[in-house]
């Protein structure tokens, strides 16, 4: 862009040269016409080899590898979290309904060898 302007500037004219002898062709239109496969070719003049442009999930030097994208999707993290915080609270619920039914078992059971106690001290209960 600043060459061209230079151009301008120098010639006193507005036009810019085309294709003449001082504009080298882009070598990408015919000689590497074909050189990226899945990309956009552009000459290097100052290394004066071509380079590629790969289109997107493209890669390498001729944009010959197809890359598959490595990214998570955002949404499933706060799946995943929400079914670990579902399955923490019934795994709690759980333990507890079992607790409280031992305890309510025991409970029964230790008030009912009370009462065998008092019909043993009493004389009550034959002993075998």
């Amino acid at each position: 862009e600043a060459e061209r302007t230079e151009e301008r500037t120098r010639k006193g004219k507005g036009k810019v040269r085309g294709k003449g002898k001082g504009r080298k062709r882009n070598a990408c239109l015919k000689k590497y016409k074909d050189f990226c496969i899945h990309g956009t070719c552009q000459y290097l003049r100052n290394v004066r080899a071509p380079s590629c442009v790969c289109h997107k999930s493209y890669s390498g030097d001729r944009c010959q590898f197809f890359t598959l994208p490595m990214e998570k999707p955002q949404g499933s993290y706060n799946r995943t979290t929400a079914l670990a915080v579902v399955a923490v609270v019934l795994s709690s619920l759980c333990l507890i309904i079992i607790g409280l039914l031992l305890l309510l078992r025991f409970h029964k059971r230790g008030a009912y060898d009370v009462e065998n106690e008092e019909k043993v001290k009493l004389g009550l209960v034959s002993n075998h």
